[in-house]
């Protein structure tokens, strides 16, 4: 297995009749596609009556990603706001002689 792919290579998938493909392993390690992620594709016409796919892996979405992250830390430590108002006190008198 080629671990690199070039503009050269070419790989064939099938259209199941609910219209679902599956990729060749090959493309799904290059692109870093895990199940569940997503594909963004482009249909471009390169000549008349010709057309071609890109497709880009869809990055994660980060505010999705962590979303919730500081959840459990807020609430040991008091809640948001005590948390927020202690980290505002450390820093009076900072700076100052």
């Amino acid at each position: 297995m080629n671990s690199s792919l070039s503009i050269s290579q070419s790989y064939k998938a099938t259209v199941s009749s609910q219209g679902q493909i599956t990729l060749p392993v090959e493309i799904r390690k290059l692109l870093g596609l895990k199940p569940g992620n997503q594909l963004s594709l482009i249909v471009k016409e390169v000549a008349k009556g010709v057309k071609s796919v890109i497709a880009y892996a869809v990055p994660d979405d980060p505010i999705e990603k962590y979303y919730g992250v500081g959840e459990e830390f807020y609430k040991k430590h008091g809640g948001a706001d005590k948390v927020i108002a202690e980290e505002r006190k450390s820093w009076e008198g900072w700076g100052k002689k």
